[in-house]
């Protein structure tokens, strides 16, 4: 799998997503101003694992990342930002 560098992701779509500019960065994540094709500004997280990963750990990964999504979208409570969609593109 080929890393991508964060500053190749701005300015690029991801799924129904466009990607506006970096926020900030994590041991294993980047944060990102992004907005839908259709309008209102959101905050994008891209994950992004070890080139060093086996595809074991890929598989891991995208399968705990879907259900953790899953259950983000069910939360509601004023003292939590909203998760409205999550996805691998």
């Amino acid at each position: 799998m080929q890393a991508i560098e964060n500053h190749q992701l701005t300015g690029k779509d991801a799924g129904n997503y466009h990607i506006d500019r970096l926020l900030g960065k994590g041991p294993l994540s980047y944060f990102y101003e992004a907005h839908p094709v259709s309008g209102q500004r959101v905050m994008l997280t891209v994950f992004s694992l070890p080139e060093t990963s086996s595809e074991r750990d890929h598989a891991h990964f995208l399968a705990r990342f879907k259900q953790e999504g899953e259950g983000l979208t069910l939360l509601k409570h004023p003292a939590i930002i909203p998760v409205y969609d999550y996805g691998v593109y």
